[in-house]
């Protein structure tokens, strides 16, 4: 659908430029095939045996899915106490990773997923490009937008995770919507987009928001036709409310939940895009300024009266012990203040490249045939950056969102290199080649970053006894599980992050695992952990929990000895053997995840 609007844009505009669109989706079949390639010689180069805690719960919540839980029901009963844990995640991205299982099995599903996502990311990227530089940009944006999506880490093997679906929309959003080329049908289609990031997760929510002020602003300069306007508007609105029954059982219509898809969102899809379709269909000025004015008041208002709590921080009611054993362990969520000071070098490797973006965009502000197009891309730049003061996850989307105005000041320097053969110019377009490029600014973190961590470690009293020699030491290798995986089916107590492992390889219940709405669970953890071995076996007892995964590794673990040094966790690390209620499973007693038995 997507690539059928762009099909159109182009021929609408320039019927000569039709055979474009297949260049664009060649290039970017290539572009993924390449990128896949690299991935499988880095993985025999040096295997991580990593994946994102994420990647294994969707993973799991697709074959649930397959297995026959219910369209609308929510919950992982396999996270949490014994009444599992209602997720918010979106269904949306259930199915399609659901079919891939059902097509090919799990390793199919691994690589046809991301690669398909990676294509369409790809041609998103070429196709904007495409449509301010020409073919002159191709080139460039095969370069940076090879680095980028290295580098963000969203689009490798098993990236089951709803966050590159959301670059995806977002790409194709941006350049549906910018004046050159722009359709109506395309305009309709970048609403729906908007739409669909807004079901699948708050994270862009934002980004929406930036979109459709600047829709209403294009047209009251005149950069969108009132035409245009209203069909991104129409799209919008009416696409967020098509999705309401395809989401929600009839009885959560009116329940409103601020992190998943429900009626706050829908509010605020018809509030925005009711009233820049209103304002669309007149021609005064005032009277449209006035119409978007009352439809943020009303907006608001309806927000402040029945969904007040999705106005506060998401996560100033978490309570206090989840809050300093958990989320404040949690780099994603946290400031970029908070990387400045522990990542040092990889702050550079994630804010270079927007840097520089922004700068870009101000000089393309002088020229009058830019100005629509860098205007939009400087306030989703700016505002991503600035989202990043308060959680540093949404720089992902920035980064992407760089590519294109990095990409075609490149083919503006190639093309004045070859004008001018002068030396200056040759040297700023390899200049800003290679700051496009996004693993060169990972450098200096690969270089520089274990030093100055360990700098900041020191200087924070932060050291813990020993280092892991690899990844899989902190309890990240598969084969770890195998053992558990064979034991009777049971209650696991973990660590959080191994929480969505035992998930993926085992078919066991985990009691903690890394999500903020698991609040008993994670509780429950850090509670029998941080208190005496006759607490610990207590709770044990009362909650049914047939083993214990001890990560030796595990920055859990150590977190919970240094708040309680004579705690179980603590206890249970210096000597299993004190504890007559537990039995070590003798061939997980060398390796970093300990496997215990609880004999009551």
């Amino acid at each position: 659908m997507i690539l059928l609007a762009a099909e159109e844009t182009i021929k609408s505009e320039n019927p000569n430029l039709g055979g474009n669109l297949k260049l664009i989706a060649l290039i970017a079949i290539l572009g993924a095939i390449t990128f896949w390639l690299a991935q499988y010689v880095q993985s025999q180069i040096s295997p991580s045996g990593f994946t994102d805690n994420d990647d294994f719960v969707r993973l799991v919540q697709a074959k649930d899915l397959l297995a026959g839980q219910g369209w609308y029901d929510p919950v992982q009963y396999r996270l949490g106490l014994a009444e599992g844990t209602v997720m918010h995640w979106s269904r949306l991205i259930d199915a399609p990773i659901a079919l891939a299982l059902y097509i090919g099995g799990q390793e199919f599903a691994s690589i046809a997923w991301p690669f398909f996502l990676s294509v369409l990311a790809f041609a998103g990227l070429f196709y904007g490009a495409f449509k301010f530089g020409g073919r002159d940009a191709l080139f460039p944006m095969m370069v940076a937008g090879f680095g980028a999506l290295w580098s963000v880490n969203r689009f490798w093997y098993a990236s089951f995770d709803h966050h590159n679906v959301q670059i995806v929309l977002l790409i194709w959003t941006v350049v549906l919507i910018v004046p050159k080329y722009a359709t109506p049908s395309g305009m309709a289609i970048a609403g729906l987009l908007c739409a669909l990031m807004l079901a699948i997760g708050i994270e862009t929510l934002p980004h929406v928001a930036i979109i459709g002020i600047w829709v209403f602003f294009a047209l009251i300069m005149n950069a969108v036709t009132r035409r245009h306007a209203a069909a991104f508007a129409g799209g919008l609105a009416v696409s967020s409310v098509l999705l309401v029954p395809g989401l929600l059982p009839l009885s959560q219509w009116t329940h409103g939940a601020c992190d998943s898809f429900s009626i706050f969102q829908v509010t605020l899809a018809l509030a925005g895009g009711g009233a820049l379709f209103l304002a669309a269909m007149s021609s005064r000025r005032p009277l449209q300024l006035a119409i978007m004015l009352l439809g943020g008041i009303v907006g608001f208002l309806a927000i402040y009266h029945f969904f007040p709590s999705c106005l506060e921080n998401p996560f100033s009611k978490m309570p206090p012990l989840m809050r300093e054993f958990w989320l404040d362990k949690v780099i994603e969520v946290q400031s970029i203040v908070v990387m400045v000071i522990v990542q040092p070098a990889t702050f550079l490797a994630y804010f270079a490249i927007p840097a520089v973006a922004i700068n870009l965009c101000i000089i393309a502000l002088r020229r009058r045939y830019e100005r629509a197009s860098a205007s939009l891309f400087l306030a989703l730049i700016f505002v991503g950056l600035v989202l990043s003061f308060w959680q540093v996850r949404a720089i992902v989307f920035v980064v992407i969102l760089s590519l294109i105005p990095m990409a075609i000041a490149v083919s503006i320097a190639r093309k004045r290199t070859i004008d001018t053969r002068k030396l200056s110019v040759a040297l700023t377009t390899m200049i800003l080649y290679i700051a496009s490029f996004a693993p060169f600014w990972s450098f200096p973190a690969h270089a520089f970053g274990p030093l100055t961590n360990s700098l900041v470690a020191a200087a924070a009293d932060a050291a813990q006894p020993g280092e892991p020699e690899k990844k899989s030491d902190l309890c990240y290798d598969e084969t770890l599980y195998s053992v558990l995986a064979s034991e009777p089916t049971g209650v696991v107590l973990s660590s959080t992050n191994v929480g969505a492992r035992i998930l993926a390889h085992t078919g066991h219940r985990a009691i903690a695992g890394p999500y903020h709405r698991n609040v008993e669970g994670i509780l429950f953890q850090i509670r029998t952990m941080t208190g005496t071995p006759e607490i610990a076996r207590s709770a044990i007892a009362s909650e049914g929990v047939t083993h214990i995964a001890d990560c030796v590794w595990g920055p859990d673990a150590y977190d919970f000895i240094k708040a309680e040094p004579d705690g179980f966790q603590a206890q249970l690390i210096e000597d299993h053997t004190r504890f007559d209620w537990l039995e070590l499973i003798p061939e997980t007693g060398d390796k970093p995840l300990r496997i215990f038995r609880v004999v009551q």
